[in-house]
C-alpha cells in the first residue's frame, strides 16, 4: 500500500471511530483460461464429421496491461457418427449393342446398363 493516512471521525462532537484512506499500487493481471466447454454435437448424422469446444481468456481476464492468454480458443476433433451414410445408386455406361437377332429381315438389338456406378448401399 502507498499513501495511507488515518482520519478520525467525529459525530456531534464525539469520537465515532477511525477511517483509513489508502491508495494502492495497480498491479498487472495476466489472463487465465476458463475451462473448456463440452464438445459440440458431431457435425454430421452419418459418416465422419467434426466436433468443437471453446474456452475464453476470462479466468481471470487480463487487466491493467496484463498479458493475454497464450493458445487457441477453440479445439476441433474428428467424430464418427456410428451410422453409415446411404449411397444412392448410379447407372453405369451402356454396354455395346448386341448383334442383330436375325440375319435376314427385322430383328432386335439390345444393350444393357446396371446400377453399379456406384452401387446403392446402406439404405
Amino acid at each position: 500500500m502507498i499513501g495511507c493516512a488515518a482520519k478520525q471521525l467525529c459525530k456531534n462532537g464525539q469520537w465515532a471511530g477511525e477511517n483509513l484512506e489508502c491508495a494502492r499500487e495497480v498491479i498487472d493481471q495476466d489472463g487465465g483460461w476458463s475451462d473448456w466447454s463440452p464438445w459440440s454435437a458431431c457435425s454430421v448424422t452419418c459418416g465422419v464429421g467434426t466436433q468443437t469446444r471453446d474456452r475464453s481468456c476470462t479466468n481471470p481476464a487480463p487487466a491493467h496491461g496484463g498479458a493475454e492468454c497464450d493458445g487457441d480458443t477453440q479445439e476441433t476433433r474428428e467424430c464418427d457418427s456410428g451410422v453409415s451414410c446411404e449411397i444412392d445408386g448410379g447407372w453405369s455406361d451402356w454396354s455395346p449393342w448386341s448383334d442383330c437377332s436375325v440375319t435376314c429381315g427385322v430383328g432386335t438389338q439390345t444393350r444393357d446398363r446396371s446400377c453399379t456406378n456406384p452401387a446403392p448401399a446402406n439404405g
